[in-house]
Order: C-alpha cells, then structure tokens, then sequence
C-alpha cells in the first residue's frame, strides 16, 4: 500500500500521471503541512497519507486504505 510506504516526489508524480508544475499546484496548500523542501525528497508514510487525503486517491488505483 502507498500509504504505508515511503516515496519520493517523482513517484507520486508519476502515480498521480501528473506534471512537476501541476502537483505542485495542486499540494499548495499542504506544503507547509508535509514539510515540502526544495529538490529530491522524499516523504514519510505519514506525509504521504496526508497528500492522498487532500489530493485523492490516483484514478485507477486500488492499492490504499
């Protein structure tokens, strides 16, 4: 399960079929709240549950909680 893993930011770009520019857009809200750095980085179990519930879950994904 996603939610229970860590993963990088080109990751979750990747599972959300989405640009850089656009998931940026898109977790504005929740930088501050996910610790959002700069460059490579890669995000907590936690963190990551965090972007799931304010973005949704990637279409086509069966795979959280």
């Amino acid at each position: 399960m996603y939610s229970e893993s860590f993963l990088s930011k080109q990751q979750l770009i990747e599972l959300y079929r989405t640009s850089y520019r656009r998931f940026v857009v898109a977790i504005e809200s929740i930088k501050e709240q996910i610790g959002w750095k700069s460059g490579k980085q890669y995000f907590s179990p936690k963190q990551v549950r965090i972007i799931i519930e304010h973005l949704g879950p990637p279409l086509g994904s069966n795979d959280f909680n």
